[in-house]
């Protein structure tokens, strides 16, 4: 008897989308008008694919016994609406909150929440660099909400925390005792009690050894992992810096493996809740995946080679959110709109030292964490350790962060970074405007969605049936003067031309699905003919089926690696068709088209009145999808060959701080969450007093 399709339920229909890849639901948009007119009335649908775009969490098949249309149809107007104030730059409020108490080092930003931790004094740099307490806001989600400084009580010296505060409501805090032992704490952030799932409240993890000298540490908790990383810059060369995870409910350790020397491991980022990346700056400098499950690295992908009188001092990362075990996660400190940790970027902020001392050259590697996880699982064969050229070229993008703000590291958060210039240089000493700020959106959709824009003015202008300046934009360049490495353009005509710009939108293939059926963040028009039931549609139907005789439904392969054998060629593609590989194909052309390489999406100039919702009141605005070569040129070159960069993306500078809620470049730091960006005000002192934040919903 065949099988059709439509004499199932619609609700069941409904399911079966909900446990399909979202691209194949943009398929069955073109299937035939019965089944395009359900998904386009379904409104967990509407929102799994809205979502999807957005790179936020796309609903499951469990969400549609629990969430109401009253919360769906908030959900899809809540995402619609924060995805339109953060294309325009537009956040719905403004508030100011000053820091009431002497700000040390230690800080972190997650789940709504910041931390600051509090210095003994600030009479000397001595006692700011010392943290005795720690506090913390709950950031406002909408204008005049009351936000208090509250505090976690800790009884010794603290060098560090780690949080988990969407999977867990954890805090742990590191600190030193008088033995000169490094512990760790685990607490409850909602109660400032012991945590009720750490069997030991209080771990006991290193003793530090007389001539360790300064510790810096870097930790992430993710499921039932903590990774730990002891780092002693400073110390003799019988010191070496350690790599510990621990199963922190349980309080056992599971790794403790010593670095080659000391100062080499930096930073860490998971990956998966078993995978992590390690960066290390040990020659040859690389980033390490270590799978957690088999107890050791795997992959090593290697960083460029640097010429012989370089070397990486430090690297430091972060990937905001975290992945989380799905049965674990806390919801009392949920956002309205979770971004995926999957598509979310990880960023390193990449120190080189020349070999005088004396220079610096540094820059932040963006790459996806899906990319990571991919590069790791299979490139390299049977080779450990795979080239920078085959695992990054693709994958990443290279910023030169000479003239960036690069003390805090919380500046991402999904597919967004917020960078900002260093306001104590003395070149940007007189720069005070908007254009101080830069928001780099790393979404593929979104490249997409406004390279077409630029293509479409384009071709309006080529037929006379548009004025110049809508190609142009009507505002003038914030960067006009200015390179992409923060140098003049007379200091510019000294090199050679091409390096680090920013080249012209390129057409960007999509094999994936067609997405003439969707537009980014809402319904296009889709065909109306009758087309069938798509065969690979009936075989998702009965794979469907077939898989839910057992009582589980079809999910994701695990994200988990296989040591590689002599028979290991990569394998398959895990991650699925969404993955950054076979999403983006590389652009067509390795070289800038002519005409300026400043590419602007048109837009209207701003106006008080305007409102939020006006999705045309864009800022100024670049498309970068062209390779582009990082420290290419100067006096001083600094890797053994060309390093080539392709990952696209879109760069936001507000258009003015008018139109853009007082958004100005006028802080110390830009830090950012999934809803927010804080600007951090300093004294002369450099301490902090006082958070902006912005809020865009």
């Amino acid at each position: 008897m065949p099988f059709y399709l439509f004499s199932l339920p619609p609700e069941l229909i409904t399911r079966i989308l909900l446990h399909a890849r979202i691209q194949d639901v943009i398929r069955c948009l073109q299937v035939n008008t019965s089944l395009r007119d359900l998904i386009r009335n379904t409104l967990i649908l509407q929102y799994s694919i809205d979502a999807h775009f957005a790179g936020a969490e796309v609903l499951n098949g469990t969400d549609i016994d629990i969430l109401t249309d009253t919360t769906l149809a908030e959900r899809v107007s809540h995402l619609k609406e924060r995805e339109t104030a953060w294309r325009i730059l537009r956040p719905d409020f403004r508030e100011r909150i000053n820091v009431l108490h002497t700000a040390s080092g230690i800080y972190d930003l997650s789940g709504g929440i910041y931390f600051l931790g509090e210095a003994i004094s600030h009479d000397s740099m001595l006692d700011r660099m010392q943290t005795v307490g720690l506090r913390y806001l709950r950031l406002p989600n909408k204008m005049f909400e009351e936000s208090k400084w509250e505090s976690i009580e800790v009884e010794a010296p603290i060098v560090d925390i780690g949080l988990s505060v969407y999977e867990h409501d954890l805090i742990a805090v590191i600190t030193t005792s008088t033995e000169s032992s490094v512990d760790i704490t685990f607490t409850q952030i909602s109660t400032s009690k012991p945590h009720p799932l750490a069997k030991q409240p209080k771990i006991r993890c290193h003793q530090i050894a007389p001539d360790s000298g300064r510790l810096a540490i870097s930790i992430e908790i993710v499921g039932k992992y903590l990774a730990l990383i002891l780092t002693f810059p400073n110390a003799g060369v019988d010191v070496v810096d350690r790599f510990f995870v621990y199963e922190w409910m349980e309080g056992k350790l599971v790794i403790d493996h010593p670095a080659p020397a000391s100062s080499v491991y930096t930073s860490l980022v998971f990956l998966s809740p078993t995978v992590l990346v390690v960066a290390s700056t040990h020659p040859p400098a690389s980033l390490d995946i270590w799978d957690l499950e088999l107890a050791c690295s795997v992959r090593s992908l290697l960083l460029p080679t640097l010429q012989p009188h370089m070397e990486y001092r430090s690297i430091s990362a972060r990937g905001e959110p975290n992945p989380y075990l799905s049965h674990s996660r806390d919801t009392s400190f949920q956002p309205k709109v979770f971004y995926d940790p999957k598509e979310s970027i990880v960023v390193f902020n990449v120190h080189i030292q020349i070999s005088n001392g004396l220079s610096w050259r540094s820059a932040l590697v963006v790459v996806h964490r899906r990319a990571l996880l991919e590069a790791g699982r299979r490139a390299g064969g049977v080779e450990k350790a795979v080239r920078y050229a085959e695992w990054g070229q693709k994958t990443t993008r290279w910023i030169p962060a000479s003239e960036l703000s690069t003390r805090w590291i919380t500046t991402s958060a999904g597919q967004r970074m917020a960078v900002i210039h260093d306001t104590r240089g003395f070149r940007m000493a007189d720069r005070s405007g908007a254009e101080g700020i830069r928001i780099y959106d790393f979404n593929p959709f979104h490249v997409r969605k406004w390279g077409q824009e630029v293509d479409d003015a384009k071709a309006r202008w080529a037929a006379g049936v548009a004025e110049p300046n809508a190609y142009e934009g009507d505002v003038s360049d914030p960067w006009d003067g200015w390179d992409d490495n923060g140098d003049t353009d007379d200091e510019e005509e000294e090199e050679e031309e091409g390096d680090n710009d920013l080249y012209g939108h390129e057409d960007l293939d999509d094999e994936d699905f067609d997405e003439d059926a969707v537009e980014t963040l809402g319904f296009a028009q889709v065909m109306d003919e009758e087309l069938g039931d798509a065969e690979a549609l009936v075989d998702m139907v009965n794979q469907f089926i077939a898989s839910a005789e057992d009582g589980s439904p079809p999910i994701e392969p695990p994200l988990h690696f296989n040591l590689p054998t002599d028979s290991d060629s990569g394998g398959d593609d895990e991650i699925g068709e969404g993955s950054l590989h076979s999403t983006l194909s590389s652009p067509r052309s390795t070289t800038s088209s002519p005409g300026p390489s400043t590419t602007r999406v048109p837009h209207p100039p701003s106006a008080p009145g305007l409102q939020r919702n006006d999705s045309k009141a864009v800022p100024n605005m670049r498309i970068v999808t062209s390779p582009s070569t990082i420290f290419a040129n100067g006096a001083v070159l600094t890797f053994e060959e060309p390093v080539v960069c392709e990952l696209p993306c879109v760069v936001y500078t507000p258009a003015n701080p008018a139109s853009c809620g007082g958004l100005t470049g006028m802080y110390e730091g830009m830090l950012l969450d999934e809803e927010r960006m804080l600007g951090l005000k300093t004294d002369e002192l450099d301490n902090i007093v006082a958070i902006d934040v912005f809020h865009f919903g």
